[in-house]
């Protein structure tokens, strides 16, 4: 499950319509469009509880052995998946599950996902109808680590925003 350090205002303002999701297998940001489309703000952040688990952390038992039946010989089951893999699914399953409920709370009319080509297909699929619908880009990039102000460079390159209107770095007026 994730962990929120920021959480969404169940009370719409002018920058909860166009959503920006920028995830990755263990983090995401929610990041919401102003208005005017003149500034970018994070809305949430989470991060997977199990993201720097080791292997042994993840799993619960030692693999089962099977016995061969010609001799007294054992062998170690190979695991079906990788655990790691597993949990980077069960967080992008978290964060869908997440914009599902901010979708039907009326919290954003469209959003962007900006997404790790690996990651792209499960963020997609574990949308509900409805949130999936809202969906009005993918991009395939892994943008988690960069700031705000160059995931909104890479949406002007991509013509999904207008140019600046204010210097980079700067969130738009009264900003810290």
């Amino acid at each position: 499950m994730p962990t929120s350090s920021h959480s969404a205002s169940p009370h719409r303002t002018a920058l909860d319509r166009l959503w920006v999701v920028v995830a990755d297998g263990g983090h995401a940001r929610v990041l919401a469009v102003s208005k005017n489309r003149g500034h970018i703000e994070i809305l949430r952040e989470m991060t997977s509880e199990n993201l720097h688990l080791k292997t042994h952390d993840l799993i619960s038992d030692r693999m089962g052995r099977s016995f061969e039946s010609a001799s007294p010989t054992r062998h170690a089951y190979a695991p079906r998946h990788d655990p790691h893999v597993e949990q980077k699914h069960h967080f992008i399953q978290a964060v869908s599950d997440i914009l599902g409920d901010d979708n039907q709370a009326g919290l954003f009319d469209e959003l962007i996902l900006i997404v790790t080509h690996a990651q792209q297909k499960a963020l997609l699929e574990g949308l509900d109808p409805p949130t999936r619908a809202k969906v009005i880009e993918t991009i395939g990039k892994d943008l988690t680590k960069e700031a705000p102000s160059h995931v909104w460079d890479r949406l002007i390159e991509a013509g999904l925003m207008p140019p600046r209107t204010v210097a980079p770095g700067s969130f738009g007026p009264g900003s810290p």
